[in-house]
C-alpha cells in the first residue's frame, strides 16, 4: 500500500530529488486532484532555525498566485520533517529540454520571458527567488513555462537569513552580489535568469570552474564570452539581452521582470526559429561536480582582457621570456618583447599591443605577469643599494614621445630621487604617498612599473599603517582569487585584510559568500599522496634555487615556494619557509600575512604554531 501523509495525500512515485529533500507526485483524495509533494530532509527539518524561518516562508510563498509560478497548496508536518503540498505539472525541467537538444531560439526566449514576468510579479511582492537555474523551471508540452521551489527565497523586508550572510543557491547560476553575501533585489533574479538563457541558447553556462570557488570568482570578476563566439546561430538581439542581463553592475541590468520579459518577447516575434547545434549542447549542469570551460573561440573576444587570454601572441611572450638567458630589469624591456613576438606594421599599433599586454598581466596575474613584476621588485633592491637614478632612468624606453610624456618622464625621474631620500631616511609611508600621487597625475605612464614599486614600498610599512596594508592585502588575494589553484593564498591575504579592516570598523568589498567559500574549500583541504609529493618535488627546488645568485633562480625559488603551498596547504612548513623567504626580500608584509594564517590554523601545541607566533611578534615589534 502506497504511504499516506496527513491523512489525504497518497505518494504514487518519487519524480525528483535535490539538496532540500525529494519530491513526489501524489493523489490528493478528498479533492480528487494529482498534487506534487516536497519532503523536507530531516537534518533541515530538526534545525529550530531553520523551522521557524521555513513557517514564514511557505506563509509568503503560498500568497505567490500567478499562472508561471508553482502554486503552493498546503504544508503538512511528516515523519519529524515538513512537507509543501504543491501544483504539479505535467511537462519537463528546461534542463531536460536543453539535455534532449530540442528547443529552438524563439522558445528560449519566450520561456525567459514567462519566468521574467512571473519573477516581477514576485518581486514586487517583497519575494526574491534567489535559486533561479533550470531544474527549477518547468514547461509543459504546450510551452507554458512556471518556476518553482520559492522555499528557499526570503520575504526581503524579513528578519531571517541564511547563516553568516551567505546566500543559498547554485554558484553557476548565482549573481556576483548573491556570491558576494550583498543585499539583493530582484535584478539579482535576472542576473541567474540570464545565466539560465545563456545556457540554453549554447549549452553551456558563462562562468564555469574546477570548484564552487573558481566559479564564484569568475562571476565576480570576469566577463562572460559572447554567446555567439560559442552558437555562431544565436541573433543579435537575443545575445544583447543576455549579456545585459549578466552585467556585473545591477544599475546596468534590466530595471525589472517586466522590462525584461518585453525585451524578450520583442526579440522572440521578429525571429526565425534557431536550433542549437548538437556539438554544442553540454552534459548535465546544475548538481555534478563542476567542469572546466573548454571553449576555445576562433575570433578576438571583446574586451582588452578577454583578447588577451589565450591568443597566440602571449604564448610567443612566454616563448621569448623563458629563452632569454639574462633577465631584464627595467621595464624598457617590454617593447622589446612584443617588437619579438608581435610584429607590428606602425610603431602606434606596438603600443597599442603593450597596453593591452600590461592590462592582461594585471587582470590575470599569470606566469609572466609574476616574473615580470617580481623582476622589478628585486630592481628596487638594486635601487637602494646603488642609487634609483641609476636603475630606473634606463626605463624611460617604455615612455611616450609628446610633450606629456616628456613631461612625465622628467618628473618621474624627480619621483625616483624623492623616494629614495624617503628611504633611506625612514619615511617609508611618505614614499609611498609621492609615487601614489604620481601615478594618480599620470595613470598611463609606466604602469606596471610604478604598481611594483607601490607594492614593495607598501609591503614594507609598519603595521601603525593599517588602512594602506588591508588594501594592499586584498589586492593581492582579489588576484590570487582569479586562479582556484591560488586559493589558499586568496584566503590568507583575504582574511589578514578583513581583520586590518575590522580593527579600523570598515568593511573589506571581498564579501563573507566568496570568504565562506574559500574556508569550505581550503581550511580542511589535505593533500593527495601525488600532490603531497608533488608539493615536496617543488618545495626542494625551492631551497636548491635559493643557494643561486642568479636572480632567475630567485623568482622561479618563489614559484615553487607558492606551488608546494597550493599543492598542500595543510604542511605549515611551507607557509614558514615562503614567509621566511618575503622577509628577506624585504616584502615583509606578505611575510606577516603568511605568518599570522599559520598562527591563526595551525594547532597551538604545533612547533609550526609557536615558530609562527615568535616570528610574527618580532616583525611588529
Amino acid at each position: 500500500m502506497s504511504e499516506l501523509i496527513a491523512g489525504k495525500y497518497e505518494i504514487l512515485e518519487e519524480i525528483g530529488r535535490g539538496g532540500m529533500g525529494s519530491v513526489f507526485k501524489a493523489y490528493q483524495r478528498n479533492l480528487d486532484r494529482v498534487v506534487a509533494i516536497k519532503i523536507l530532509s530531516p537534518e533541515l527539518a530538526s534545525d529550530p532555525d531553520f523551522r521557524a524561518r521555513f513557517q514564514r516562508e511557505a506563509k509568503i510563498v503560498a500568497r505567490l498566485v500567478h499562472p508561471n509560478i508553482v502554486a503552493v497548496y498546503d504544508i503538512e508536518t511528516h515523519a519529524n520533517t515538513y512537507c509543501i503540498i504543491m501544483e504539479y505539472v505535467e511537462g519537463q525541467s528546461l534542463q531536460k529540454l536543453v539535455e534532449a537538444g530540442t528547443l529552438d531560439e524563439r522558445s528560449i526566449l519566450l520561456i525567459g520571458a514567462q519566468i521574467a514576468r512571473a519573477l516581477h510579479y514576485a518581486h514586487e511582492r517583497g519575494v526574491i527567488h534567489r535559486d533561479v537555474k533550470p531544474d527549477n523551471i518547468l514547461v509543459t508540452s504546450e510551452k507554458v513555462a512556471k518556476i518553482t521551489d520559492f522555499g528557499i527565497a526570503r520575504f526581503r523586508e524579513g528578519k531571517f537569513r541564511t547563516q553568516a550572510g551567505v546566500s543559498m543557491g547554485t554558484p553557476r547560476f548565482m549573481s556576483p552580489e548573491q556570491l558576494t553575501g550583498h543585499e539583493l533585489d530582484g535584478r539579482s533574479d535576472l542576473y541567474s535568469l540570464g545565466v539560465c538563457l545563456y545556457y540554453c541558447l549554447t549549452g553551456r553556462v558563462p562562468f564555469d570552474g574546477e570548484n564552487a570557488i573558481a566559479v564564484a570568482t569568475r562571476h565576480i570578476y570576469d566577463l562572460p564570452v559572447p554567446p555567439s563566439q560559442i552558437n555562431p546561430g544565436i541573433t543579435q538581439a537575443a545575445e544583447r539581452i543576455i549579456l545585459r542581463a549578466l552585467e556585473k553592475n545591477r544599475e546596468a541590468r534590466f530595471a525589472n521582470g517586466e522590462e525584461m520579459a518585453q525585451a524578450l518577447e520583442e526579440a522572440a516575434g521578429a525571429k526565425l526559429p534557431i536550433v542549437i547545434a548538437p556539438s554544442a549542447q553540454a552534459s548535465e549542469v546544475p548538481q555534478g561536480e563542476t567542469r572546466k570551460l573548454d571553449f576555445a573561440p576562433s575570433e578576438p573576444l571583446s574586451s582588452a582582457s578577454q583578447a588577451m587570454s589565450t591568443p597566440t601572441g602571449i604564448r610567443q611572450l612566454e616563448e621569448v621570456l623563458s629563452e632569454r638567458k639574462t633577465p631584464p630589469t627595467t621595464p624598457a624591456f617590454l617593447d622589446e618583447f612584443v617588437e619579438e613576438a608581435i610584429p607590428p606594421p606602425t610603431v602606434p599599433k606596438r603600443k597599442e599591443h603593450l597596453g593591452v599586454f600590461l592590462e592582461w598581466m594585471q587582470a590575470n596575474w599569470g606566469v609572466v605577469a609574476m616574473v615580470l613584476i617580481i623582476i622589478l621588485a628585486s630592481s628596487l633592491v638594486l635601487v637602494q643599494m646603488k642609487g634609483q637614478d641609476q636603475v630606473f632612468v634606463a626605463s624611460q624606453g617604455a615612455g611616450g614621445a609628446d610633450g606629456g610624456a616628456n613631461a612625465a618622464e622628467a618628473q618621474y625621474r624627480e619621483l625616483l630621487d624623492n623616494v629614495e631620500r624617503a628611504v633611506r631616511g625612514g619615511r617609508q609611508l611618505e614614499a609611498v604617498q609621492r609615487v601614489q600621487a604620481f601615478r594618480a597625475k599620470y595613470p598611463d605612464y609606466q604602469p606596471a612599473a610604478l604598481e611594483a614599486l607601490a607594492d614593495r614600498l607598501m609591503a614594507a610599512l609598519p603595521v601603525s599603517e593599517a588602512e594602506l596594508l588591508a588594501q594592499r592585502r586584498e589586492q593581492k588575494g582579489k588576484k590570487y582569487l582569479s586562479d582556484a589553484k591560488r586559493a589558499p593564498l586568496a584566503r590568507a591575504y583575504l582574511r589578514a585584510a578583513r581583520e586590518l579592516y575590522a580593527g579600523l570598523g570598515k568593511n573589506t568589498s571581498a564579501g563573507e559568500g566568496v570568504m565562506k567559500l574559500l574556508d569550505q574549500g581550503t581550511s580542511a583541504t589535505r593533500a593527495t599522496a601525488s600532490e603531497a609529493e608533488a608539493a615536496a618535488s617543488a618545495f626542494a627546488r625551492a631551497r636548491i634555487r635559493l643557494n643561486s645568485s642568479n636572480p632567475e633562480e630567485r623568482v622561479a625559488a618563489e614559484k615553487d615556494f607558492i606551488e608546494a603551498l597550493c599543492l598542500a596547504p595543510d604542511n605549515y612548513d611551507y607557509w614558514l619557509e615562503l614567509a621566511n623567504f618575503y622577509r628577506l626580500e624585504g616584502l615583509v608584509d606578505d611575510a606577516r600575512v603568511l605568518l599570522r594564517y599559520v598562527e591563526n590554523t595551525a594547532p597551538k601545541t604545533s612547533d609550526a604554531y609557536q615558530r609562527a607566533a615568535r616570528e610574527l611578534r618580532m616583525l611588529e615589534q
